[in-house]
């Protein structure tokens, strides 16, 4: 089917699918603390083999707590806390899944361990033994993580096999290991690698098999008191680890990649003298893997943070594009991998911070969507894509949060191509906007934790596995009428942005081309309201006529 348009042909898109058709929408799972003013603040924790999650909240009782769900209110239920009282509440901001057990901190740092059940929840350690930041991995069958005991407030690489017995201080077992606390945990050849800081090294990079002969220094890179010589977080690459690092005050920032006794300098990208100049902490620390090329963002000698792309040689390393041309670069943030494309977000300026798509190559990057503005954070205006929030997949498609001048933030989704990026809901009308803070896709569910403006920071879920909605006909350059709510329950808005037409004309009809609606459009109307009486859910598309100019715009009514 095809709508004349002026003198061009606009094409309805998805019209295969049936009008009593769910879409993907933004659900509320239970409003915890009710009020538009309170929020139970949710914080999604590990996802459990039945497609429920864990996660914590706050509901104004017992502060926060490990709750349960399976994406109903019924389902919705907190776990039993075994101190009580508002100081007893969890607050696991650290927490792993081992075979289907969460290892999280408590409020105060405590060692716990639950199996999602009433009774599956204990305290594995007593109050003298604190969690702390770094990362967390398992290697055969062990935990490691960064902690500290009551008796020694120093930061140490601990190990547990998650109870009393089996928990002790890694360097107590393997005193070959001399340094303090540990992060960026990651098994490659067979063995576990991670960064560990002492004043006498700074930040190395350090491998144990978990025995006391097979735990060493790889090397000690930036040799001195309290200097590190690596940067970032581990990444394996063909085998290898990738980080990014510094040998001394001419390597302010570069490349390098190791194995279980040696470290190579890939790539000299950055070898400012100055050594009081910063060293670069990109805003996403990811280096990801696409089309079997590794890529990173890092800044050069001039200090320009752009995305580079690597074969793991010299030669095959090289900047993908540089996004705005300037001394500053355009600090990409990479929000992830979907049909082998890097999906990131560049500032070409100040004020614009477009989304990007790479395949890896310097011809196949290139900007997907213009439709964004800045978000503020601190100095630096960023995209919220890809900062504290990330982003998830599902078939082949990326769900993230950002922000245009029409709705304001909202869910968006994106197959890696400029037509396939997409609006998911208008969630809160009227450009207010929403505030998402978590997304964690567990099965065909994409759990939110999320503030409508109506119910605060609470729990609300999509099912990923039902059909988007289809897409809007008319850009949004060239629309001249606005169709809102969309989706609705059969009552919606058209706004009319011509002025001066002299003859209107409206119609409805359903995906099989049947009108179910029409009426005429007054000389002077603005804003024209519209009620279908007794319409069945599914897809429909209004057709607005102004002066023999004519737009259609697709609609959901559910």
């Amino acid at each position: 089917m095809k709508y004349l348009c002026s003198t061009r042909w606009i094409v309805i898109l998805c019209l295969s699918i049936p009008a009593d058709a769910q879409v993907q929408q933004i659900k509320l799972v239970k409003d915890i603390y009710p009020g538009k003013s309170f929020h139970s603040s949710p914080n999604i924790h590990a996802g459990l083999n039945d497609g429920s999650i864990l996660f914590s909240a706050n509901d104004n009782t017992v502060n926060k707590n490990i709750w349960r769900s399976d994406g109903t209110a019924a389902g919705t239920y907190r776990l039993p806390d075994s101190i009580a009282g508002p100081s007893g509440g969890m607050v696991p901001s650290r927490s792993i899944l081992v075979n289907d057990k969460i290892y999280f901190s408590r409020q105060t740092d405590q060692y716990w361990v639950s199996d999602g059940t009433n009774s599956g929840m204990f305290q594995a350690l007593d109050d003298s033994f604190h969690f702390h930041s770094g990362g967390m991995a398992t290697y055969n069958g062990i935990l490691y993580f960064s902690g500290s005991s009551k008796n020694s407030l120093a930061d140490d690489v601990w190990c547990s096999d998650g109870t009393l017995a089996g928990t002790y201080k890694f360097k107590d077992k393997c005193p070959n290991y001399t340094e303090g606390a540990g992060r960026s945990f990651i098994v490659a050849m067979g063995k576990l690698f991670f960064v560990a800081k002492s004043d006498a090294h700074g930040n190395e990079l350090w491998v144990t098999d978990g025995t006391n002969a097979g735990t060493h220094m790889v090397k000690d890179l930036y040799p001195g008191y309290n200097n590190s010589g690596v940067l970032s977080d581990l990444h394996l690459y063909k085998g290898r680890i990738y980080f990014r690092g510094k040998e001394g005050k001419k390597a302010l920032c570069n490349i390098y990649s190791a194995d279980t006794n040696s470290i190579t300098l890939l790539k000299s990208i950055n070898t400012e003298e100055n050594s009081g100049a910063s060293i670069f902490q990109p805003l996403s620390d990811d280096m990801v893997i696409v089309n079997d090329r590794l890529m990173f963002c890092i800044a050069d000698t001039s200090n320009n943070v752009e995305v580079w792309s690597t074969d793991g040689t010299d030669t095959g390393t090289h900047m993908m594009v540089d996004v705005n041309g300037n001394f500053t670069g355009s600090t990409p943030i990479f929000s992830g991998v979907v049909n082998n494309k890097l999906i990131f977000s560049g500032a070409e300026s100040y004020k614009v911070r477009n989304l990007w798509a790479s395949d890896g190559t310097a011809a196949g990057t290139h900007v997907i969507n213009k439709a964004y503005v800045p978000t503020r954070y601190g100095d630096i205006t960023i995209l919220p894509t890809g900062y504290k929030l990330g982003a998830v997949y599902k078939d082949s498609l990326l769900y993230y949060v950002a922000n245009d001048t029409t709705h304001g933030q909202e869910l968006w989704v994106t197959d890696g191509t400029a037509a396939g990026t997409r609006l998911i809901q208008d969630k809160a009308l009227g450009g207010q906007g929403i505030y998402i803070s978590q997304l964690f896709m567990h099965g065909d569910n994409l759990w939110m934790c999320l503030n409508d403006q109506v119910h605060g920071y609470e729990l609300f879920i999509l099912d990923a596995s039902l059909p988007l909605t289809v897409k809007k006909v008319a850009s949004i350059e060239s629309a001249f009428a606005k169709v809102y709510p969309n989706p609705n329950t059969g009552s919606f808005s058209v706004e009319l942005n011509k002025r001066g037409f002299k003859n209107g004309y409206l119609k409805v009809t359903d995906i099989n081309g049947r009108t179910i609606y029409d009426q005429s459009i007054a000389h002077g109307t603005q804003q024209l309201p519209v009620t279908l009486s007794n319409t069945p859910v599914g897809v429909y598309m209004v057709t607005v006529q102004l002066d023999g100019e004519t737009m259609t715009q697709s609609i959901v009514v559910q």
